[in-house]
């Protein structure tokens, strides 16, 4: 989305409504938000780990909510959360190869919070992801990764910060 396509954006919106400037700026947040992010969120396959292999998918569910306020902007994306993971184990006179999937949809929040102190215009990004009750499904056995998803969110948290700050506010950078 170019300058000239933003500034008609505003231009449509105030003269269409009359309406604060907040609302105008959360319609021109909504509209970045909705272009700049792709439809995978996130998109990682095969990963390792003790038991085989897994895959996560985030794949946006909805349009986003768009708040902003003097300190922040704040945008939640509804998201759609695909697990496959792949259990091998080897018990020495036979292996073991059981298919697990989970899908569960939730909200994923990200804040942006501008610093006007700074010479140049800075961002930060703060992400929070609630992880409700999931099971995953083993062949038929269900099992509880909740415990898990939250640690694996725990973990990857700064580093999907950092990649949003990166790869998506650079509109803010000068």
């Amino acid at each position: 989305m170019t300058i000239s396509s933003i500034s008609k954006l505003l231009m449509m919106l105030i003269i269409s409504f009359e309406v604060s400037s907040q609302n105008v700026m959360d319609s021109v947040v909504l509209q970045l938000f909705e272009h700049k992010f792709p439809v995978d969120v996130y998109n990682k396959k095969d990963i390792a780990w003790e038991h085989g292999t897994y895959s996560v998918t985030v794949k946006k569910n909805g349009k986003p909510t768009i708040k902003s306020n003097d300190k922040l902007i704040n945008a939640i994306l509804p998201v759609k959360v695909n697990l496959h993971a792949r259990i091998n184990k080897d018990l020495g006179v036979t292996k073991i190869s059981i298919n697990c999937i989970a899908e569960f949809v939730t909200d994923g929040d990200l804040s942006i919070i501008p610093d006007r102190k700074s010479k140049y215009m800075k961002t930060d990004a703060i992400v929070n992801i609630v992880v409700p009750n999931v099971d995953m499904n083993c062949d038929g056995l269900k099992i509880p990764i909740s415990v898990q998803l939250r640690s694996l969110v725990a973990q990857n948290k700064v580093k999907w910060e950092q990649n949003i700050k990166n790869k998506y506010l650079y509109m803010w950078k000068s």
